[in-house]
C-alpha cells in the first residue's frame, strides 16, 4: 500500500480525510506556455504533450506513465472495510475547513473514493485545481474524478509497474492511500499566493499536515 498526505479539492474532501485512489494520473507530461504570450487561447496554462491545443485525437505524445489505474475490485473492498473508521482531527484543522462554503469542505474527516495527480509543482488556486480536475478527466476518458493533489505516486507506479512486468510483484495488488493536509485552492476573501504561503508555513501547513496524516493513520 502506497500512502501519504496531499492537498484536497473543498468540493471533494476536507483537512483529515482519506481517499482511496482509483486512477493515479501524472501532470508533469505536458506542454506548456507563458499566457502573457501572442496567440495563447489554450484553456489552461499546460496542454496534452505533443498538441497545439489543450487537447488532441491526432499527434499527441503518449509516454505509458500518464495513468495508471488500480484494481477496482481491491479498492472498493478497502473502502467498504475502512469507510466508518473514525479519523484524526483537532482545533486548528476545523478552524481551516470553517473558512470554506463547500459542504464537504466543511466536514469532519472522513473515508472516501477519488483519484489522484501528481505533478512536479506544489501548486495553489482554483484555477489550477479545475485544470487537474480536467486534465483527470481527460486521461482517464471521463472515469476519473480528480480530490487529491500530491508528487510521488506516477514514480511509484511507473516502478511497481516494471517489477510486474518482470514478474516481481502483482500490480494487482497495489492500492494508494492519501489523507488530506490542506486545501489546494484559496478560501473566499483569500487569494492563491496567501493559500500557497500558508501550505508552506510550519504553523498553519506542514507541520499541521504531518499531525494529520499520522493520527489518520494511527486511527
Amino acid at each position: 500500500m502506497v500512502a501519504g498526505i496531499a492537498g484536497t479539492k473543498p468540493e471533494m474532501a476536507t483537512i483529515g480525510a482519506a481517499a482511496w485512489a482509483g486512477y493515479i494520473v501524472y501532470g508533469g507530461l505536458a506542454d506548456g506556455m507563458d499566457p502573457r504570450e501572442s496567440g495563447f487561447h489554450w484553456d489552461f496554462l499546460l496542454a496534452q504533450l505533443g498538441c497545439t491545443t489543450s487537447w488532441c485525437d491526432q499527434g499527441a505524445y503518449v509516454v505509458g506513465t500518464e495513468v495508471y489505474q488500480l484494481n477496482p475490485t481491491l479498492r472498493d473492498w478497502a473502502f467498504h472495510l475502512s469507510e466508518q473508521v473514525p479519523l484524526a482531527d483537532n482545533a486548528h484543522a476545523e478552524a481551516a475547513r470553517a473558512l470554506y462554503l463547500h459542504e464537504n469542505a466543511r466536514r469532519k474527516p472522513f473515508v472516501t473514493k477519488c483519484d489522484g495527480l501528481m505533478t512536479d509543482t506544489f501548486w495553489a488556486g482554483t484555477r489550477m485545481s479545475d485544470w487537474a480536475t480536467w486534465w483527470v478527466s481527460q486521461q482517464t476518458k471521463g472515469s476519473g474524478t480528480y480530490c487529491m493533489a500530491a508528487f510521488e505516486d506516477s514514480g511509484t507506479l511507473t516502478a511497481l509497474n516494471r517489477l510486474a512486468a518482470s514478474g516481481r510483484i502483482d500490480l494487482k495488488r497495489v492500492m494508494v492511500l492519501r489523507a488530506a493536509s490542506d486545501f489546494d485552492q484559496q478560501h473566499p476573501g483569500q487569494t492563491a499566493l496567501k493559500s500557497l504561503q500558508a501550505s508552506l508555513n510550519d504553523s498553519t501547513g506542514v507541520t499541521l499536515r504531518w499531525r494529520i496524516y499520522i493520527g489518520s493513520v494511527r486511527s
